[in-house]
């Protein structure tokens, strides 16, 4: 996995997309504030293969569940740079959202196996594909993860936040 580090201080495109009102006003009203723009980060994954084409998995389940702790209250605004048309492509996956409490299992546990979440959330996975270009916004102190890509993957993440923490 490669990775740029706020690009849009470079790059005019990036920077517009950063500071577009319509996302900024969707984002102030999700917040009930004005968000402050905390970073961007372009990831490109590029998958490895061994002698005999077998796919070599980065270590420390890089493509496994977690969430992030960004802030205390933060969004993130995904693009796609490539192409995600199923699982093999490195889909991003989510865990829906419930009304229910959180189980105390996240509040100990950052990373969670794709099994526990089959077996706990199998109802409520819901996979992100779509062509380059194709934005979501997303709550990424929930679980989430993105599919391990058999091809080359890019995705450009605008994270927006309350605070300066």
């Amino acid at each position: 996995i490669m990775n740029i580090n706020n690009p849009h201080l470079n790059c005019e495109t990036i920077n517009k997309i950063t500071h577009d009102q319509q996302i900024i006003n969707l984002i102030r009203d999700y917040f009930g504030i004005n968000p402050l723009i905390d970073s961007t980060q372009i990831f490109w994954s590029i998958p490895c293969f061994d002698n005999n084409g077998n796919i070599i998995k980065p270590p420390n389940n890089e493509f496994g569940y977690h969430y992030d702790i960004d802030g205390f209250k933060f969004l993130k605004l995904f693009f796609y740079l490539t192409d995600v048309n199923n699982d093999k492509d490195g889909s991003h996956v989510f865990i829906k959202k419930n009304k229910q409490n959180k189980q105390f299992i996240k509040s100990i546990h950052r990373r969670i196996s794709d099994d526990f979440v089959e077996q706990n959330y199998s109802d409520r996975i819901f996979k992100v594909i779509g062509k380059k270009g194709k934005g979501f916004l997303e709550d990424t102190s929930n679980y989430h993860k993105g599919n391990f890509p058999y091809n080359e993957r890019g995705i450009l993440s605008i994270v927006y936040n309350i605070s300066n923490w």
